[in-house]
């Protein structure tokens, strides 16, 4: 799900914007995802999503749930490092070794 955090609105130009980030629940567990500010102006607004802020928005949901799930991945195959020796001297071909 997404997670509006803050609202914002220039008096003057109309520019809208929201720091929001993607919210999981896994059994008991709630895993947020980064902070993310994202922003339109009421032309922008209207010319790409016909005026309506919930097309805006399920596109901005459907860009953070990308980012997050990619954000995860590489995560993983990070701590899939630890403990892993990679890249010793002897090493020029880019194989991994154990430690």
């Amino acid at each position: 799900m997404l997670k509006i955090i803050k609202t914002s609105a220039d008096g003057v130009t109309g520019h809208i914007s929201i720091d929001c980030h993607v919210e999981e629940t896994a059994g008991n567990e709630t895993v947020k995802g980064a902070v993310e500010t994202h922003g339109i102006t009421p032309e922008a607004l209207q010319e790409q999503y016909n005026g309506s802020t919930t097309e805006w928005l399920r596109g901005i949901h459907a860009k953070m749930l990308k980012n997050h799930d990619n954000r995860k991945k590489a995560a993983t195959a990070v701590k899939a490092l630890q403990g892993q020796t990679i890249f010793n001297d002897e090493e020029t071909n880019g194989n991994q070794t154990s430690a």
